[in-house]
């Protein structure tokens, strides 16, 4: 799964869980989707796939994330549960599409359903859900799952982060895609694109706007 999608499944997930939670008060979309596709970060290691320090190592361990996460959870641990969800929604949707080492560090072999390679079709079917999910989720709850970037930064700062994080994000699926050479997959690719930037600049825009109203009916 291109990390596009990772954000997108992070941010769904991230809401679902609050709501199922009952979970009410400040909730931020923005930290929810980063996280959901802050695994890949080891995505240029020059280490071997699969090795620990390489792509899908120690950052794909469902125990080794969970223990750092304790303590993050330790105070107020309930509150924060949606962020750990967030966060291994990348762990479930790799072990669906591909493969991690899901009983690391006992053992590095990565298992997974592995659709990619058996029903591709289908996993470009369950990209398109979760783009109109995340489309229709983030429209509907702008206020309350916002994505939202720390109020220090002005709306102008926002949006420029926004734009400038994502194509970062992306640029390992744009040579993925072209390697795939399929104009289905380039499509998906770019719709994700546009939504995930659209979609997000809109809302930190108008979140910034609610936040500065806020402010201003405080002091009045």
């Amino acid at each position: 799964m291109f990390g596009a999608f990772h954000v997108l499944v992070g941010y769904v997930v991230g809401l679902v869980s609050f709501r199922s939670l009952g979970i009410e008060g400040r909730r931020d979309g923005f930290l929810a989707g980063f996280l959901g596709a802050a695994p890949d970060i080891d995505y240029f290691s020059p280490f071997p796939f699969g090795s620990p320090l390489g792509h899908h190592g120690i950052t794909h361990s469902p125990f080794l994330l969970t223990l750092a996460s304790i303590p993050f959870l330790w105070k107020d641990g309930r509150r924060k549960l949606p962020y750990y969800f967030a966060l291994m929604s990348h762990i479930g949707a790799d072990f669906v599409e591909n493969f991690v080492p899901i009983f690391s560090p006992l053992s590095w072999d990565q298992l997974g359903v592995d659709l990619v390679s058996k029903a591709p079709q289908l996993v470009t079917v369950l990209e398109a859900v979760v783009i109109c999910s995340f489309v229709v989720i983030a429209l509907k709850g702008r206020e309350t799952f916002p994505i939202v970037i720390p109020d220090r930064y002005s709306s102008l700062a926002s949006v420029a982060i926004v734009v400038l994080t994502f194509p970062l994000l992306l640029f390992p699926a744009v040579w993925q895609l072209l390697d795939l050479a399929s104009p289905l997959s380039l499509l998906t690719w770019l719709a994700s694109y546009l939504i995930v930037n659209a979609v997000l600049i809109l809302n930190v825009r108008r979140a910034n706007n609610f936040i500065l109203n806020r402010m201003k009916q405080r002091e009045a």
